[in-house]
């Protein structure tokens, strides 16, 4: 039996819908969460949506306008999510400002001249600015002595969203780079797909792990 380039594809789309519900699972049964984890509860309901859209027919034929609209949302929610992280609470004013002026930004160029405008700029902002802010809750972890980094959820979240939108600027780059073409756009899925995957086990890693005394930080 040969496997194509396609049924790598298949599996790990379907990989992608599954693998929220166990974050999801953990983090449904559990009666009392720190602010951080109702955000990583929407993130997965929200991801295991949006993989699951591109297989419904009907919904197939919209998503050049769609997909850019879900991206902006998923990148609203993680934004919130290492809002959740930061402990400094001028830091957390800063990047409120910061995304409602985006948010403002983009919805008023979208709603002006659609969607697919500039839309390789659009991801390339949104993953630069998720992957600055990954970093910066790294180097925070970093300064607390007291905590054993690889049992913080902080440390899976921030690496999980750091390595996927890291991977999704060098796609891109390359994709940009190279001639357009139906392998070049396969590849470049197939590679997004692998790398969301990552970042979906290491959201499961964040909810496994257990650090009581730097969650209570952010309650």
């Amino acid at each position: 039996m040969v496997i194509t380039g396609s049924s790598i594809l298949s599996t790990f789309s379907l990989i992608n819908i599954l693998l929220p519900l166990w974050p999801l699972w953990i983090l449904l049964v559990r009666t009392e969460r720190a602010p951080w984890a109702n955000w990583l509860l929407v993130l997965c309901i929200h991801i295991s949506c949006s993989n699951l859209l591109p297989l419904l027919p009907p919904v197939q034929r919209h998503l050049p306008v769609l997909s850019p609209l879900t991206e902006l949302a998923e990148f609203t929610i993680q934004f919130y999510l290492l809002r959740q992280l930061i402990a400094q609470a001028k830091a957390k004013d800063i990047m409120q400002l910061l995304l409602v002026a985006f948010i403002s930004s983009v919805v008023t160029l979208y709603w002006q001249q659609g969607t697919a405008i500039y839309q390789r700029q659009m991801v390339l902002t949104e993953a630069g600015l998720l992957v600055f802010l990954s970093f910066v809750a790294l180097v925070q972890l970093a300064t607390q002595r007291h905590i054993v980094i690889f049992r913080s959820p902080v440390f899976w979240i921030a690496c999980g969203i750091l390595i996927f939108y890291s991977m999704k600027i060098l796609i891109e780059c390359l994709a940009a780079a190279l001639p357009a073409s139906p392998q070049i756009q396969q590849q470049k899925l197939l590679l997004t797909t692998i790398s969301n995957s990552i970042r979906l086990i290491a959201f499961a890693a964040a909810i496994s792990v257990r650090s009581s005394s730097y969650l209570q930080l952010f309650r």
